[in-house]
């Protein structure tokens, strides 16, 4: 699964020396605000600590990842 969205619309193949190189670089960048939401997303405890991550980004708001996790664990905490 490539989570670095380095190829996405590349053919699959053998993992050569450009390869390793964009991996390199991708992982020297760092990590995204997405990257760090998604984490608090998937610790919260309570529903309450779920509104507070969306009203602290807006930013990530219009990800697909993010209102998939984020909906993902309102059900959570909705079915306990």
């Amino acid at each position: 699964k490539d989570r670095t969205r380095l190829f996405i619309d590349k053919e699959e193949g053998l993992i050569s020396k450009e390869t390793g190189i964009a991996l390199r670089e991708w992982a020297l960048q760092g990590r995204s605000e997405l990257d760090d939401v998604m984490d608090l997303i998937r610790t919260c405890t309570t529903i309450e600590d779920l509104k507070s991550i969306h009203e602290n980004y807006p930013s990530v708001h219009s990800n697909v990842d993010y209102q998939i996790a984020k909906n993902k664990k309102k059900e959570e905490f909705l079915n306990k």
